[in-house]
């Protein structure tokens, strides 16, 4: 199972190599910018109840990459779908500062350098620490990435291409070109500085490559070197290419960067001989050598380092002072206005799950979907402590009275409320249209059974026909819809049969029809999901204003009993039913042999994970989260991401 859970304490986030914690005196920074942040809205035109707009870089951007991973959200560095509902996505640094400037309610992020050398936007510090190249130098400012470079393999490259690419290699380390790197904003590090690097005028005199690269240029041959990647490593790349060929003139530098996710791709990987190929590429964050970018030994290494900044527009008065969980509430979307963010506290505390009973169709679905099947028969699978709750109504009101509750329900309850947070799934919004796309994974089949005709009386069978008939006409699907059931393409009302033409030509429905007429009244048993009881509800009292004879009398418990009531264990039982309705398949090669013809799909719903509308820690869940979640893995919310 992929690992989910996250240490987001205090002092999270010391990454080996990236990150190092903060100290006391850094928590105490950060509880003074909380008072400040409670105390700086005083004669500002910042409207707090604003929706916050939160921006990304696409997901080839080393800074995104860094700035999620640093935060503790690394599964959105790569998925668009994790991240809060609208986001705008940009392609580059400048972009995302320019989107700032003109959104007085935006967030997002950015290159340190970018950020001290403007005045349109507020960089927030991090965990209370200030965003500065001294602090990312000496540690205590979380938010920092590498920038690196990577070489074609010296074997796909000409002699003379080689030759350059090592010399601007080289040269980049020399005394000069570090002296280039800092002086554009490049953070060198303890042991990395200018200093204690070669001397450029020693490489020149001694270095063979070097001399070659030389005396190329003195001969005056050109060599063109392709230079991309990383949009935040441009300025540093560009302003070295222009240093060194100012001192190898035969080096031709034609530069295009589009993003860190380029870099190993026109390099080494599978876009290396095409006609973007790079012969020296840039990341703004680590090279995935043991996923899909198996680079080379010898053909990669860091530069320097550089810190990211979460950015503000700054009329913003709600934060000065951002932690991680922050961060990952606003960009997840958990927390979507700025007094929200402003009065934000860490969500904190033991989750309190809860679960339908086994006879549920929708726990059936729930569990089955999320790939955690064992679960929907068996109560000792759940979490210690888990509530066991009979129907979708007691669920709801479990969350809206629990703010540490997480449960799951019918799309429909939940869309009709203000009262519980649904959660994305897979980064997919739960939608009617979206459960009738396919993209929202989390849906199930309401279906139906009704009994054989052998254990029935012929009026019993009759009404039995004619309702299931009217069901699946132009006024019982528009019932259907209009109570929240979801019908497919291809199972839409304009293409059904229309109740009108069965009056007139269907036998059951004429005899139905007939018995009503004699005044015959003909009591008919329904029962099954709860999930499904709306919609069966709504149906029989439409159809019994159509054929007054048909008496329905409703007794839902569960979708386990549709079957054993209509043809299993309890058909003779007082509790038997003629129409039985589940929120789940039937099992026909298990304990529900259904006789052919007796059962079918009525429509679909989705299933939804709900929370607690207070819950900030949750916007999405992935099928492993819940998994872990719902089975005990995790038991608190500080733990979940």
């Amino acid at each position: 199972m992929k690992k989910v859970l996250l240490a987001l304490a205090a002092g999270l986030l010391c990454t080996t190599g990236l990150v190092a914690c903060t100290n006391p005196e850094n928590n105490n920074n950060n509880n003074n910018n909380n008072n400040n942040n409670n105390n700086n809205n005083g004669g500002s035109s910042f409207n707090l109840s604003s929706n916050v707009k939160v921006y990304s870089r696409d997901t080839t951007s080393g800074t995104r990459d860094g700035f999620f991973t640093t935060i503790g959200y690394e599964d959105a560095k790569s998925d668009d779908k994790l991240l809060a509902s609208g986001t705008a996505i940009v392609s580059s640094n400048g972009d995302m500062m320019n989107s700032i400037v003109n959104d007085t309610y935006g967030i997002g992020y950015a290159s340190l350098a970018s950020v001290l050398e403007s005045d349109d936007v507020k960089g927030l510090n991090y965990n209370g620490v200030v965003p500065s190249v001294e602090n990312v130098q000496n540690g205590t400012y979380g938010l920092s990435r590498n920038f690196n470079y990577i070489v074609r393999q010296d074997s796909d490259m000409s002699e003379n291409e080689r030759v350059m690419v090592s010399a601007f290699i080289k040269y980049m380390f020399s005394d000069a070109g570090l002296t280039t790197v800092q002086a554009n904003d490049g953070i060198l590090m303890p042991g990395g500085d200018i200093d204690s690097a070669e001397l450029w005028s020693d490489l020149k005199a001694n270095d063979a490559d070097v001399k070659q690269a030389l005396a190329l240029s003195e001969a005056g041959t050109k060599v063109t070197i392709n230079l991309g990647g990383s949009t935040s490593v441009q300025n540093i790349a560009e302003a070295l290419t222009q240093a060194f060929s100012e001192e190898v003139s035969g080096f031709v530098a034609s530069h295009n960067h589009t993003g860190s996710g380029d870099a190993y791709k026109r390099t080494q990987g599978s876009d290396k001989d095409s006609q973007t190929s790079l012969h020296i590429g840039f990341l703004s964050r680590e090279i995935e050598l043991t996923g899909d970018e198996p680079a080379a030994e010898g053909t990669y290494g860091m530069i320097c380092k550089d810190g990211i900044v979460a950015i503000v527009n700054p009329e913003n008065t709600a934060l000065t002072d951002a932690t991680p969980e922050l961060l990952v509430a606003l960009f997840t979307g958990g927390i979507t206005t700025w007094q929200a963010a402003k009065d934000y506290e860490p969500f904190e505390g033991a989750i309190k799950v809860y679960s339908r009973d086994t006879t549920s169709g929708t726990r059936d679905g729930f569990f089955t979907t999320i790939g955690y099947e064992d679960a929907k028969s068996d109560d000792k699978l759940l979490a210690s402590g888990t509530a066991i709750v009979s129907s979708n109504g007691d669920m709801m009101n479990s969350i809206v009275n629990d703010t540490y509750g997480i449960g799951y329900a019918s799309l429909a309850s939940v869309l009709e409320s203000d009262d519980v947070k649904g959660l994305n799934y897979n980064g997919v919004v739960p939608s009617v249209e979206n459960v009738q796309n396919g993209t929202y994974g989390l849906s199930r089949n309401f279906n139906y059974i009704v009994r054989q005709d052998s254990d029935m009386s012929e009026n019993e069978r009759v009404m039995v026909s004619a309702f299931i008939k009217y069901m699946f006409s132009d006024a019982g699907l528009t019932t259907v819809q209009a109570n929240d059931g979801i019908l497919m393409p291809g199972g839409d009302i304009d293409s059904a049969e229309l109740w009108s033409d069965l009056k007139a030509n269907d036998a059951d429905v004429k005899q139905a029809l007939a018995l009503s007429e004699a005044g015959t009244k003909v009591t008919i048993n329904l029962g099954g999901s709860t999930s499904v009881q709306n919609i069966a509800e709504a149906l029989t009292q439409a159809f019994s204003e159509e054929v007054s004879g048909f008496v329905a009398s409703h007794n839902h418990t569960g979708s386990g009993d549709a079957y054993k009531r209509t043809q299993g264990s309890d058909k003779d039982s007082q509790t038997s039913l003629h129409i039985g309705f589940l929120s789940r398949e039937i099992e026909l090669t298990g304990d529900e042999p259904a006789a052919e013809g007796t059962y079918g799909m009525i429509c679909k719903d989705g299933i939804v994970a709900i929370v607690n509308p207070e819950n900030t820690v949750l916007t999405n869940a992935t099928p492993e989260l819940l998994v872990a979640i719902f089975s005990g893995e995790i038991t608190s919310w500080s733990d979940v991401r």
